[in-house]
């Protein structure tokens, strides 16, 4: 049985009822079938946390305390993996500053350009969502009829926060809301709800928030609902490839008016939802079922735990 440690403190020690960050969340989440794979996770604190953290302060005179909740250590028989889920340039901008702390640095949200002065192997990793993988399903099954009868109820969903510092966001939702009358705003009051939501619209829309990588994003594709947003600037180890599993929005950040314009008109010509031709169902369901089957490959818990191995293997960590 090979170990796997996951360094957490005790602000990080595993209680149910605290949110300790979805990073988290799924690393409890692979404890339940590690063992049938022939690994062993322990979370918890490690006689190295100190030394480790005083040596980072002292090369990069900052306080940027491992582990969090977005970012941590994997160590394998003292094998140093630094990761993290935190969408930031260059991992906190210092850490090559610091070369001989890792063997490898794994990325849930890596930047395709954020590396370039980083001594060590960065690879990219998988992002995932938290919602019962079960309930994904059935919902899906919805879905499927739903797209078969073409029973949508609404033109566009958009379901997310956008509160101050997510101007990206308050674009997108401002532009939807001003040209579209078939389309569904806000967040629900349960997760049912928020799926069949899902199930019902023709397309979802997404944009970028503190991260790059949306959960969102992968509730629609586990469902099998497309969704438009800007290309991702973040790649996965199995990339999400516009056009096949996404749609794709241009422009930069904040001026995407012009270029949602013609996915607000094709989805609701006239004010209505579109009604799919023959020919654009077939493309239709193909980026539909593109992205179920990215999800069962990269985002599952199984998934993304192999996804995690393979990589370590990859890399000569066993």
């Amino acid at each position: 049985m090979i170990k796997l440690h996951f360094y957490a403190n005790k602000d990080l020690h595993y209680k149910k009822n605290l949110d300790i960050g979805p990073m988290w969340k799924l690393i409890q989440q692979w404890q339940s079938i590690s063992e049938k794979k022939g690994y062993k996770i322990y979370i918890g604190p490690s006689s190295k946390e100190k030394s480790f953290n005083d040596y980072r302060k002292k090369i990069t005179n900052k306080n940027h305390p491992i582990p969090h909740r977005h970012r941590t250590i994997l160590d394998i028989n003292n094998k140093i993996i630094y990761f993290d889920c935190q969408d930031q340039n260059g991992m906190g901008a210092d850490l090559h500053l610091v070369p001989d702390l890792f063997d490898l640095c794994i990325k849930f949200q890596y930047r395709k350009d954020g590396y370039k002065n980083i001594p060590f192997k960065v690879s990219p990793f998988t992002y995932f969502c938290l919602s019962n993988e079960n309930d994904l399903k059935k919902y899906r099954q919805i879905r499927r009829n739903i797209r078969k009868e073409k029973l949508f109820k609404s033109s566009i969903l958009w379901a997310g926060s956008v509160r101050k510092g997510r101007p990206n966001r308050q674009s997108v939702v401002r532009n939807i809301k001003s040209m579209c009358k078939k389309s569904v705003l806000g967040k629900t009051s349960s997760y049912e709800k928020y799926y069949q939501r899902i199930c019902e619209t023709l397309v979802g829309a997404s944009a970028r928030g503190t991260g790059e990588f949306c959960h969102r994003d992968i509730e629609f594709m586990a469902i099998g609902t497309p969704f438009f947003r800007k290309e991702f600037n973040n790649i996965t180890y199995n990339p999400l490839i516009p056009k096949i599993h996404y749609y794709t929005i241009g422009g930069d950040e904040i001026g995407i008016d012009k270029t949602m314009q013609f996915f607000i008109n094709y989805f609701e010509p006239e004010g209505e939802i579109r009604k799919l031709s023959a020919c654009e169902l077939k493309g239709y369901n193909e980026i539909c079922e593109l992205g179920i089957n990215w999800y069962e490959q990269n985002a599952t818990i199984e998934a993304s735990f192999n996804l995690l191995i393979q990589i370590l293997k990859e890399n000569n960590i066993f």
